[in-house]
């Protein structure tokens, strides 16, 4: 492990520039429902998905054409002519209240997010190594920053506003405290970031968003607009994107395909997860994507826990991932509960230097999700809270 291998970058990298456009797009519905079938003609930001709960995010189609697939939590749209009428811009000004946030949700932000809190957070650390788009849009788009961050302090509410990053200048966010945060990973993640502004948990006191969402705010206040815009850096280059441009495509146009044995990763080294079709499409959540050659690092087996220590020495969150992951396989679910699984926020250096190449941090997914399973299971065979009688009352 080299020393700067955890070195979070606040330099804005390569200039911004815009991916080509997809013949094709797989957009995901992001828990939604569809609202579309085959072969429905779509004009470009088109509703192509409703939210499954209230102040959800509706999801749209970043192009005009024909719909060719609704399967899997994905609308697949081939880009084409279409006989329909545009999309207009919408004025979202002069709204405030419910219909601000329902035009918000309409456009494609989940405002449940945006709960109304006494203290506001807005993360602008970048979330991992060798992801550059932090720093590039904290430089080249301040006005849509603060036009995102004056819509954020409408619906939230807060009287106290604090920015947490590396390299903040104070004065882009106006009347804002700035907490300096240490550029090294997992520095960038929402548990740090509350620790460096001494909140040990989010509470409805304090409400944490980042970079990414004031991007997307700006971006629907400037140009009225459904939110079809991703921002990611794609093998040290920065890009604008449209939702759902494969994966492959966007390696293409980098000059980044892999080779045979190599591994892409939706987002960075160590939080990423590795692509098995390259033809996935782009997340509006997506900050990078990521080649790891195959000759970089020894490939991650199944093999024994070498007790050396390494994982418990390098968790930021004071676990120890080794036993937690001897746990998860063995199916002992409660004992990594008594372990404190829980506390894992899933930072991924456990299973970098791990030196026996252990899935550390898949194991510890497993148990967390095995054990989120019996606890609704548990909770379901519960019988249902019955109020006293009257009778009941009185005596």
């Amino acid at each position: 492990m080299g020393k700067n291998d955890f070195i979070l970058h606040t330099d804005p990298g390569s200039p911004l520039q815009d991916a080509p456009q997809a013949q094709e797009v797989h957009i995901p519905l992001r828990g939604g429902l569809p609202l579309v079938t085959p072969g429905e003609e779509l004009p470009r930001f088109g509703a192509v998905g409703r939210p499954a709960h209230p102040l959800g995010p509706w999801t749209h189609t970043p192009v005009a054409g024909e719909v060719t697939g609704v399967q899997d939590g994905f609308v697949s749209v081939r880009s084409g002519p279409v006989a329909v009428e545009p999309v207009a811009a919408r004025d979202l000004s002069a709204l405030n209240g419910s219909a601000l946030k329902n035009a918000l949700s309409e456009c494609g932000m989940d405002v449940d997010a945006l709960r109304p809190a006494r203290r506001l957070v807005v993360n602008a650390t970048p979330p991992e190594p060798n992801i550059f788009i932090t720093g590039r849009l904290l430089r080249d788009f301040r006005d849509t920053l603060s036009k995102g961050l004056r819509l954020a302090r409408t619906l939230i509410t807060p009287t106290q506003v604090t920015v947490v990053g590396p390299d903040v200048d104070a004065s882009a966010f106006g009347n804002c405290d700035v907490v300096r945060m240490p550029p090294r990973h997992p520095n960038g993640m929402k548990t740090m970031i509350l620790q460096a502004i001494g909140e040990k948990n989010v509470s409805k006191k304090i409400t944490v968003i980042n970079i990414f969402t004031l991007m997307a705010l700006g971006r629907i206040m400037e140009t009225g607009l459904p939110r079809t815009e991703v921002f990611l850096t794609v093998q040290g280059r920065n890009l604008r994107a449209m939702v759902g441009t494969p994966v492959h495509d966007l390696l293409e146009a980098t000059g980044s395909l892999p080779d045979a044995g190599d591994r892409v990763s939706r987002g960075g080294p160590l939080c990423g997860q590795a692509l098995f079709d390259l033809n996935t499409g782009l997340h509006l959540q997506d900050y990078g994507v990521t080649v790891i050659p195959q000759s970089t690092y020894p490939p991650v087996r199944d093999a024994a826990c070498l007790n050396c220590g390494q994982c418990a020495r390098h968790c930021p969150a004071r676990l120890f991932p080794g036993e937690l992951s001897m746990c998860a396989e063995a199916g002992l679910w409660e004992r990594a509960r008594f372990g404190h699984v829980a506390a894992c926020f899933e930072c991924g250096i456990c299973g970098y230097v791990c030196p026996a190449r252990r899935p550390l941090l898949q194991y510890l997914q497993l148990a967390k999700s095995e054990l989120a399973r019996l606890d609704a299971s548990a909770q379901a065979e519960q019988p249902p809270n019955t109020a006293p009688s009257q009778d009941t009352e009185e005596a």
